[in-house]
């Protein structure tokens, strides 16, 4: 037998008939008789099967309390919030319940933390520090320090260590995020009268002379003007050149201010390259490397001279200015050549490859007698420059024949997942519940590598997403009550390939392009298969676009970061013979778990009150029943321009609630807020696939300044984190029908999400380079409902380098032009800079 009990309930709690051989963790069983067992969040409320929390016992057995110590004896005996009269003890254990009714022990509470969101065992890393010779006792603790946990390790050694000595031995066994911030040597511990350590008493370490993390210094020009930045952005005083910039609080959208404010200083990196290299050394040595590329040919001249010395061949390099089919404007580099066999082309991409400047590598290979007599001022169509080196269009045939082996590809990749065995399944999270219910054409990850690719190794950098994904191991099933996700391992047949569209030998444009547009716009996932396909679309030799459609289900905003991120991360490592990265995935099943486990520390009134949705929902109503003539079985999409210096979600929100003041002549509005829903408590989910967005209803007085709206967003979004607060979980999940019945209430979605998003605002930032000019587009479309949700103004706001373009979805009867000349008015007023007349 196997039993688990306290002190303080008498004798033993559960028990557990050991049977067989264990090669698992062995259970402590199920309360014996007359004795209850609880599995609990901080709230007090009862966590699901599977979820860890403190394990409180209760029933006959329980004791009165501690003698002499009413303290203790009312914070660890408590009346049972689950039966009346019944009295429970908290006993600071982890447990949680299994699939099969038996309780599993994991160990005390107090010896787990949550620090960066990892959740951290420290009597692991007491143990590990124990083994460094001369290390006689160990004891290592979270700390607060200027609001943030850290790790603190207090050791006793028969010898002096310094900081770098333990933290170097740990860094052989521990993953960097379970390095203590701070080593302490004392003499001896402070122990307490019973003879156990005193951490209460534990000194406060000094940084200066205790800081495991020793900040480097910057040793060049560059790295001191990166930590100048990097200092700016993070809001930090003081960084080494060393740390991680995610380990200083960095994410996504932080990532993307830096990108910005580099590219300012003359630094220019890719979102991907911050993600990489993590800290100001790697990314300085980067942006060096980058410039000092040494040996490489670097002038049109020198190349076709270098060719012929090679090849005894004749060649001539041309570039010219090309609109493609995607309105970029670009520079097409043409080799023209007496030899255009496929092996000869094939021998000259491997020759040019490694050793020609990468501005400098051709697109195309053609012959010499197909060359092209162009003004060098002139921009051509990419379709007619096609036409005129003599590569031809796909013909409607063919590329009907190309849609059926996409189709075909599909298939295949969700069989071959399912050749793995099934790992797990759980409960879609609470906005993939609503996506899985509409058939709207999939979200579009879309990337370029202009370059010659090794497709080896693109396809090893896929299959790498694909294993530490588990959404792209998984397909989704009908439960009970709720859909689910079958999630499976990863095969251990032949890993999956980008399926590669190569149409560099012809004309891309044409009935190749309709098709791919087509095929890209009415696919639909679902059914229990897999809800996403990956393709390489190789357009010429060097341009190459990884084109990703993943059902809404699986894919937001910060999605498309990820694969793009990781995907070329791990490719750009293979080409360097490097170790891929591995950062850590949160698996989508632990999101799924910490939004289910409800919110914590707050109460529906409470939240009724800090959200004032009480007036959120009298404003609704009142909008309501103003318009209810005004709705339209189509929408309107279109764009405002608004040129601005400054861009800020502040001001995006200002412009965009005062214009719709002064056009819908109303001062309140209930609008939603588009979160990324990828932090709560201590954990975050930025590396990790999935749709995690949720909708943060927020009451607005157009009245209030801009300041005043972003401090009002800014503390209501700070209490989703802290407070664990998810709005889609609470009004749509029916294990939340009653205790938060007045919010569902309040915030009215409507039986089929018909009112969902009357007022929805999108603010994308910075994620897009380019100008106003470059960017607009005035086109008014009007189009079919593709949703029972009848939009007022769905608006997504993003920033440019110039002012903030918003484009906007109604399917109510308005006037257009009178809603751009509200917008411009508004901005005029708020003295933004370069008006322009609408």
């Amino acid at each position: 037998m196997n039993v688990y009990g306290p002190t303080e309930n008498t004798t033993f709690s559960t028990a557990h008939r050991i049977e067989g051989e264990q090669t698992g963790p062995v259970p402590i069983g199920r309360p014996i008789s007359r004795s209850t067992a609880y599995v609990t969040a901080d709230s007090m409320k009862l966590l699901p099967i599977g979820a860890w929390g403190e394990l409180l016992v209760g029933g006959e057995g329980v004791a009165r309390g501690y003698l002499n110590r009413p303290d203790l004896t009312a914070e660890k005996f408590i009346e049972s919030p689950f039966r009346p009269e019944e009295r429970c003890f908290r006993t600071g254990d982890l447990a949680r319940w299994r699939a099969d009714g038996t309780l599993e022990y994991k160990g005390r509470i107090d010896g787990q933390v949550k620090i960066r969101g990892y959740r951290i065992e420290l009597g692991e890393i007491e143990a590990q520090l124990a083994k460094v010779e001369m290390v006689r006792e160990v004891v290592v603790i979270a700390k607060e320090d200027s609001g943030q946990k850290l790790l603190c390790a207090y050791f006793v050694a028969d010898r002096t260590f310094t900081a770098s000595e333990v933290r170097s031995a740990l860094e052989q066994k521990l993953p960097g995020y379970m390095i203590p911030s701070y080593f302490v040597q004392l003499e001896q511990f402070p122990l307490t009268v019973n003879g156990k350590v005193d951490r209460k008493a534990l000194p406060v370490p000094e940084e200066s002379l205790q800081n495991g993390a020793e900040q480097a210094m910057p040793a060049t020009e560059l790295e001191a003007k990166l930590a100048k930045i990097w200092q700016v952005v993070l809001g930090v005083p003081s960084l080494g050149v060393l740390d991680s910039f995610f380990d200083l609080g960095g994410h996504s959208l932080k990532a993307l201010v830096l990108m910005s404010g580099m590219e300012q200083a003359g630094c220019s990196v890719t979102l991907t390259d911050i993600f990489h290299y993590k800290s100001i050394r790697a990314l300085a040595a980067y942006l060096q490397s980058a410039k000092e590329q040494e040996g490489l040919i670097e002038a049109k001249e020198a190349l076709v001279s270098w060719l012929h010395r090679g090849t005894e061949g004749v060649y001539e390099l041309v570039s010219y200015q090309v609109r493609d089919v995607f309105e970029e404007t670009k520079n097409i580099n043409v080799l023209y050549s007496d030899d255009v066999e496929k092996d000869h082309v094939e021998r000259l991409v491997q020759t040019m490859n490694g050793k020609v400047a990468k501005n400098l590598l051709p697109h195309y290979i053609v012959p010499l007698h197909r060359r092209i007599e162009v003004d060098p001022n002139e921009t051509i169509d990419e379709e007619v420059f096609c036409r005129r080196l003599g590569l031809n269009e796909i013909e409607p045939d063919e590329a009907a024949t190309i849609r059926v082996r996409l189709q075909d590809d599909y298939r295949q990749t969700d069989r071959w997942i399912k050749t793995g065995d099934v790992t797990q399944e759980y409960p879609f999270g609470a906005i993939q519940q609503m996506q899985i219910k509409f058939q709207t054409p999939p979200s579009v990850v879309f990337f370029k590598l202009d370059e010659y690719v090794d497709y080896t190794l693109l396809d090893q950098s896929y299959a790498q997403l694909v294993q530490r994904q588990g959404l792209l191991r998984s397909v989704s099933v009908q439960g009970e009550p709720c859909v689910c996700w079958k999630e499976y391992a990863f095969p251990s047949s032949r890993p999956p390939k980008l399926y590669l569209l190569d149409v560099s030998g012809c004309n891309p444009c044409g009935p190749f392009m309709d098709m791919l547009q087509d095929f890209i716009h009415n696919t639909r996932y679902d059914g229990e298969r897999i809800l996403y396909q990956m393709i390489l679309l190789k357009r010429n030799l060097r341009e190459h676009y990884v084109i990703g459609l993943l059902h809404h289900a699986l894919c937001d905003r910060v999605t498309t970061e990820v694969v793009e991120r990781q995907m070329v991360s791990c490719y750009r490592s293979l080409l360097l013979n490097q170790a891929p990265p591995s950062d850590e995935v949160k698996p989508f099943l632990e999101y799924v778990k910490q939004i289910q486990s409800g919110p914590q520390g707050i109460t529906e009134q409470e939240l009724i009150s800090a959200f004032e949705l009480e007036a959120f929902h009298r404003s609704k109503q009142d909008i309501l029943r103003r318009l209810e003539h005004r709705t339209s079985d189509e929408a309107f999409l279109f764009n405002v321009s608004i040129p601005a210096k400054e861009h800020s979600l502040g001001r995006a929100l200002s412009v965009y609630t005062k214009g719709l003041q002064a056009y819908l002549e109303t001062d309140h509005f209930p609008l939603l807020f588009l979160y990324d829903g990828r932090r709560y408590e201590e954990a975050s989910y930025y590396n990790t696939v999935g749709e995690f967005i949720d909708f943060v209803p927020l009451f607005i007085d157009a009245g209030w300044n801009q300041d005043k709206t972003l401090r009002s967003v800014r503390t209501r979004l700070d209490l989703l984190k802290d407070k664990n607060l998810n709005f889609m979980h609470l009004l749509t999940d029916p294990a939340c029908r009653y205790d938060w019945s007045g919010t569902k209430r309040f915030v009215q979605f409507g039986e089929q999400y018909e009112h969902l998003d009357l007022f929805m605002f999108n603010y994308l930032g910075n994620s897009v380079k380019g100008n106003l000019r470059e960017s607009y587009d005035d086109t008014v479309v009007k189009q079919p409902n593709p949703l029972p949700i009848h939009s007022l103004f769905n608006c997504i706001a993003t920033s440019y380098a110039d002012g903030f373009i918003f484009s906007l979805r109604c399917s109510y009867k308005i006037d257009v032009g009178e809603v751009r000349m509200a917008f411009h008015k508004v901005a005029c007023a708020e003295g933004m800079n370069n008006i322009t007349a609408p």
